[in-house]
């Protein structure tokens, strides 16, 4: 079955927030928060059943480097994934 991602616009924000925060701490560190952030994405993509209930309807995947986690609900459908043309343009300020 197919599920969609929606992304709210305060996760962008604090996404890009964060990973400002990790650029000035060391190069590419930022880069590597949206990767890895946009990897958790494609895996709760494919398989969102895969992960823990956490919070009553709610999934939550972990990012590995990071102290962030992905919360998703349980039951989603319809086929939408936000397509990155590339990661590091959230870093522009």
């Amino acid at each position: 079955m197919k599920y969609s991602l929606i992304i709210l616009d305060e996760v962008y924000k604090e996404l890009n927030e964060s990973a400002l925060y990790y650029e000035e701490q060391q190069f590419s560190l930022g880069e590597a928060l949206l990767d890895e952030f946009e990897s958790a994405l494609i895996k709760i993509h494919v398989n969102p059943e895969g992960y823990e209930k956490k919070y009553k309807n709610f999934r939550q995947a972990m990012l590995n480097r990071f102290p962030y986690l992905v919360f998703c609900p349980s039951l989603v459908s319809s086929p939408i994934l936000p397509k990155f043309d590339s990661c590091t343009s959230l870093l522009q300020p």
